[in-house]
């Protein structure tokens, strides 16, 4: 009986997986974006705080155009009246960032702090993410986020990371656990910025090759249902400090913001999704547009405690990456 049910469950996931690939595709789809910032309404309400976080591919669009397009779009955040409270870059590459708009950033945003994904790897420690501000801002903790269970033994370990290997070679799989707090007339805000692994390369590339639907099709199931994979883990590792670097997640306002690498739902809740509303964060963003444009879904998020009211979010349509950007105002 047992074993007609497993068969059930996974003809039925497998079918699912199937139906709900088939609704985004990698690489072949494209949503206009504008150039321009300036007629975005940016400005802070009181003692409010504004965050803005871009992943912008480490400045190396597909295209010369595209590449334009953010330079013009950052400059235009370095105007005075665009300034957000907090700006947080996604793939920062610092030594990419034009000489010019980097002064004009920094007559805007008087700090600009960097934090590489992995500082220990001269090959990639070039590239992390980039925070720009004007406010009181004190570091809490910066280290390296795993990317295999930190509930399972050593030797399994050691096999998890053997088996995604290929994943590395394609990609960064460490990244980075900040957190800081910033000071907006009398109110402290902790913000996580976050960026987590996106290590689906093998199923295309290695494991489906030639066979996208099928890539896909088993991408949808790993994001889904899928318990043991290196986002999930890596997520797991980032909720453990955070509850660590948290107590009491109600004693603070705090905001988890950055691309996490899944979408909320794809037909189902995914399983990332559910992990973290279940110790109590809540979804800042709410139901908006996609975020990433390859995919048309939105993997970049806000999350939040209940000391936190969101008052504004939104993903702004702006051209320069392959992710648009996402606006928070909260108190």
């Amino acid at each position: 009986m047992k074993n007609r049910r497993f068969i059930r469950h996974f003809i039925f996931t497998q079918l699912l997986a199937i139906t709900v690939a088939g609704s985004f595709a990698f690489a072949d789809f494209s949503i206009a974006g504008s150039q321009k910032i300036s007629a975005l309404s940016l400005q802070n309400k009181g003692d409010e705080l504004t965050a803005l976080w871009w992943n912008v591919a480490c400045f190396s669009g597909s295209d010369s155009q595209q590449n334009n397009q953010l330079l013009q779009n950052l400059e235009e955040l370095a105007k005075p009246e665009n300034r957000v409270d907090v700006l947080i870059l996604g793939e920062d590459c610092p030594d990419k960032i034009p000489a010019e708009l980097n002064a004009k950033l920094l007559a805007t945003y008087s700090q600009r702090l960097f934090f590489p994904y992995e500082p220990n790897n001269p090959k990639t420690r070039h590239m992390g993410i980039g925070v720009f501000t004007s406010l009181d801002l004190t570091v809490g903790r910066s280290e390296a986020l795993d990317w295999v269970s930190p509930f399972e033994s050593e030797e399994e370990r050691a096999l998890a990371r053997t088996f995604w290997g290929d994943a590395i070679s394609q990609g960064i799989l460490t990244r980075s656990y900040t957190s800081f707090e910033i000071m907006k007339q009398g109110k402290a805000y902790r913000v996580v910025p976050v960026h987590l692994v996106h290590p689906w390369h093998p199923f295309l590339k290695t494991w489906f090759p030639g066979q996208p639907q099928l890539a896909k099709a088993a991408i949808v199931k790993e994001l889904l249902f899928g318990k043991k994979n290196p986002l999930i883990w890596q997520l797991e590792h980032l909720l453990l400090k955070v509850q660590r670097d948290n107590a009491n997640l109600e004693d603070a306002r705090l905001m988890l913001i950055g691309d996490f690498n899944f979408p909320t739902s794809i037909g189902l809740q995914t399983e990332a999704y559910k992990r973290i509303r279940q110790i109590g964060l809540s979804d800042g963003m709410g139901l908006s547009r996609a975020t990433q444009k390859d995919v048309n879904l939105k993997i970049d998020h806000m999350f939040s405690n209940k000391s936190l009211e969101t008052t504004r979010a939104s993903v702004l349509p702006l051209n320069g990456s392959d992710h648009f950007p996402i606006f928070v105002r909260v108190r």
